[in-house]
């Protein structure tokens, strides 16, 4: 299932001002290893809570996404922009923030 959640994530995530907050390759978040996922939505959009491996220990996240070639007008009209939204995992329907995806970050796009 971690695979399947790293396939999904895969790409490089941007605030709203342009910041790389997010670069997610090949099971690692921010170079930080996938451990573990639950509560695991799969398809597009979808979501789940992973657990990274950080300097000073696990830490878990909730996370939903969508993602799509948003270098096709149809596809952004359709779904909007590809997004990946990160929530407190205390207060499950508290958004913290929304990243925007680089089209052909990923590591199964085309480049």
């Amino acid at each position: 299932m971690i695979q399947s959640v790293s396939g999904k994530l895969s790409g490089d995530w941007y605030d709203a001002n342009g910041n790389l907050v997010y670069s997610i390759h090949h099971g690692y978040v921010n170079g930080a290893k996938i451990i573990d996922c639950y509560d695991y939505v799969g398809g597009n959009p979808g979501g789940a809570i992973i657990t990274i491996l950080e300097a000073n220990g696990p830490r878990s996240i909730r996370l939903d996404w969508l993602r799509h070639d948003n270098d096709n007008p149809k596809m952004v009209e359709m779904f909007g922009t590809p997004y990946l939204k990160v929530y407190d995992l205390r207060r499950p329907n508290r958004l913290l923030n929304t990243y925007y995806y680089q089209p052909y970050s990923s590591d199964f796009s085309r480049k």
